[in-house]
């Protein structure tokens, strides 16, 4: 267990240092968090340091800089930890923490699929709220303006297969994602739908401003969100 924890400090402080610098984030598969849970542990008993992460040519190209980052986040926790730092080893534990990366993975993904746009709704409320107060907009109409938004950034893709293989095609790629204007998501008929006879200016800027900032965050590449999108579909579809 403590090998696990320990193995989170050097994944998040590699996938900031990835955000800050390029602008993207790296996202974690079962190859990349094994890779962590070896850095942070001596390979035997008898062994006095921790497992060196080393190029690895089988890793993809895009992966390489990643591992690279990695080994850097992990060389200055291994620095600020010093060298009487008592490293735990994972013998015989090999089995044990290839099913702890399968699992870790597989709560990455049902996060992404529920728990992820629900916080991203809720975020959303709370941003709009005091802007939405005061051109009259109720808290139900601000929590359907959130779901709305929310709606156009993810995409179910486990709905999208099961009815295209229903309809006897294969299954479908995620959709590429296109920003929708303001007027395109909030058009007469959901406004309607949202009992709403219109948006005022103040809450219209703060909408696409937030939209913004949720791309930015998440990264366009990623969206819409979908576990194709998030790389885990391959190992982790288990």
């Amino acid at each position: 267990m403590v090998l696990i924890f320990a193995s989170h400090t050097p994944l998040c402080s590699a996938v900031i240092r990835r955000k800050e610098e390029t602008g993207t984030a790296p996202f974690p598969t079962v190859r990349l968090l094994y890779a962590c849970y070896k850095a942070v542990s001596r390979k035997k008993p008898q062994a006095k340091e921790p497992t060196r992460l080393k190029d690895d040519s089988k890793w993809p190209e895009h992966r390489q800089e990643e591992l690279r980052e990695l080994r850097a986040s992990f060389d200055a926790m291994k620095k600020e930890l010093g060298p009487g730092f008592q490293w735990p080893h994972r013998g015989r534990l090999s089995r044990a923490l290839e099913y702890e990366a399968n699992l870790y993975m597989t709560n990455i993904k049902v996060d992404i699929k529920t728990n992820l746009a629900m916080r991203m709704q809720r975020w959303l409320v709370l941003r709009l709220s005091p802007v939405a107060e005061q051109d009259g907009v109720t808290e139900d109409q601000l929590w359907n303006i959130a779901g709305r938004l929310v709606s156009t950034l993810v995409w179910d893709e486990k709905k999208a297969v099961a009815q295209a293989l229903r309809d006897g095609h294969p299954s479908p790629p995620p959709p590429t994602y296109a920003r929708k204007s303001i007027s395109e998501l909030f058009d007469q008929e959901t406004l309607g739908n949202l009992k709403l006879l219109s948006l005022k200016s103040a809450t219209k800027t703060a909408i696409s401003d937030l939209v913004e900032i949720m791309e930015d965050r998440i990264g366009v590449s990623a969206l819409p969100l979908c576990p194709s999108n998030f790389e885990m579909k391959n190992n982790d579809e288990r």
